[in-house]
């Protein structure tokens, strides 16, 4: 699965030196990178490292074999931590694999991608890590020193896991003051350290200063709603619930003896919806945390060896349903990248890859998606096109071209058709770039509203909004004549009426 996993967006940002156009050739020179990185976008400069570092010289290949070996880590340490919960390393790693399979969002971000796994996989399993340095028992103080750095790689991995983290370790130690020993206080301390170094980035603060609005009681429920793309709390929530009802758990000690836990959840949680991210990945530093309970709630009823068969023989199953998917998508990416190297054409044709809804999650697309929701370039692939030295590249549906070369009087007027990725027109005019565009709605139906936004729907900007804004746009030039490609947002693409070109 990670060697059908393409490099995408950052990936290809990251083979340059941050803020150049000078690709990565040297440990020097990622470095430099990371100090430029670390002074104006954020701090983590130890997992951005990683990524420039296979990025720029070890390569692709090398990162597949690091990676499998780090999840593998990753699930090695989960089942550890848990020892005291549940024997079976068998059992407790199969219940693992099984939620981190359907239940963690943005899998294929978080586990495949390789900007992503250095940022989330890579940092929680140094978090695990972390955690079992605290459990072993050191006698000799020859290891402070490495007790100390270790405590400060681990600490400076990412904000949203480690901050959660570190807190809630703050809390457990004011509660259980006896248990600090010497060996726990220098790798707390190192630990602390790193997350500080996190913090005073003058990048993060940047980022953060231009996070889109300020956070309010009214944008409450829209942040709320976004959550729809979470998965291992809710089911912490009712696992909580049901274990209470049938008396296996006493919630308040349960709560209690994991507040570690409990408080990352909440920050990471609060910290998430403040910032609204929408990101699937994003919700991953609370995800993890939730996950880590459900094991624990797991080590107290006795499972069959059979149920964890079954499981194991479901996840096989399903990468026959997977790796086909995982391959064509690949295909498509090598395809476009042989258009790229071979080609002077600004214009490289993509197939639609239609991948089945239980694929989605573990299939990562080469592409930055048109949606406004998240992604902020528009048809062009910049980073590729410096990586190849090409100027500009235009990343367009082959479908589309088709049916724009050979059906050109569908798209005299605007062409709304739910087939295409972006909305087209013939442009006359083009040598006249537009200040803006405009997308003109139609009143929402509150009626066909989601039952459960339907009590808050009328104070959401995305039901009573009549026009957006629509800041990505590009005219291309096509069969002698120019279209203008207009991106799609999903939160009102159902209510688009009209195109207003100013």
């Amino acid at each position: 699965m990670n060697t059908l996993t393409p490099l995408a967006v950052d990936d290809w940002h990251y083979k340059f030196i941050f803020g150049t156009q000078h690709q990565v050739n040297s440990i020097l020179d990622i470095i430099h990178s990371q100090h430029e990185h670390y002074l104006k976008f954020n701090g983590r400069f130890i997992v951005h490292f990683f990524v420039q570092l296979f990025d720029g010289i070890l390569g692709k290949d090398c990162f597949n074999l690091v990676n499998t070996f780090v999840f593998i880590s990753f699930v090695v340490a989960l089942a550890l931590n848990l020892r005291t919960h549940i024997q079976s390393m068998f059992i407790s790693s199969s219940i693992a694999l099984f939620l981190i399979f359907f239940f963690i969002p943005g899998l294929q971000n978080v586990f495949l991608w390789m900007s992503g796994a250095c940022n989330y996989l890579w940092a929680a399993t140094f978090v695990l890590s972390f955690n079992l340095f605290l459990k072993y028992d050191f006698k000799s103080k020859l290891w402070i020193p490495a007790l100390f750095v270790i405590g400060i790689i681990c600490g400076w991995q990412h904000e949203g896991i480690t901050i959660g983290y570190g807190t809630g370790c703050l809390i457990y130690y004011i509660m259980h003051r006896k248990e600090i020993t010497w060996y726990r206080a220098v790798l707390l301390t190192g630990f602390y350290i790193g997350v500080l170094m996190l913090v005073i980035s003058p990048g993060s603060w940047h980022r953060l200063s231009a996070t889109d609005g300020a956070f309010n009681v009214t944008s409450l429920p829209p942040a709320l709603f976004q959550m729809d793309n979470i998965r291992t709390l809710p089911l912490l929530i009712v696992l909580l619930v049901v274990f209470a009802r049938l008396r296996i758990i006493n919630i308040k000690v349960f709560l209690t003896e994991n507040i570690v836990e409990c408080a990352a959840i909440s920050i990471n949680f609060l910290f998430v919806l403040a910032t609204r991210h929408a990101s699937a990945h994003s919700r991953f530093c609370f995800e993890l945390f939730s996950m880590i309970l459900i094991l624990k709630l797991f080590s107290y009823v006795s499972i069959k060896s059979i149920w964890i068969l079954i499981s194991n023989g479901f996840l096989l199953l399903m990468t026959t349903l997977i790796i086909p998917q995982q391959i064509r998508n690949y295909n498509n990416y090598q395809r476009c990248l042989h258009q790229i190297a071979s080609n002077k054409s600004e214009i490289v044709l993509t197939d639609d890859i239609e991948c089945h809804f239980l694929c989605k999650r573990f299939v990562r697309d080469f592409r930055m998606s048109n949606d406004l929701d998240f992604h902020f370039e528009f048809m062009g692939e910049r980073w590729i096109g410096n990586y190849f030295h090409r100027d500009k590249i235009r990343l367009i549906s082959q479908n589309l071209y088709n049916d724009i070369v050979n059906k050109p009087s569908e798209f005299r007027q605007w062409n709304f058709s739910d087939s295409y990725p972006v909305y087209v027109k013939e442009y006359e005019d083009s040598c006249i770039i537009p200040e803006k565009i405009t997308l003109v709605l139609k009143p929402t139906d509150f009626k066909s509203v989601p039952f459960y936004l339907r009590p808050f729907a009328h104070k959401m900007e995305r039901y009573t909004v009549g026009e957006l804004n629509m800041p990505r746009f590009d005219i291309i030039p096509i069969n002698g004549k120019h279209y203008l490609f207009v991106g799609k947002t999903s939160v009102v693409k159902d209510r688009v009426v009209d195109i207003k070109i100013n």
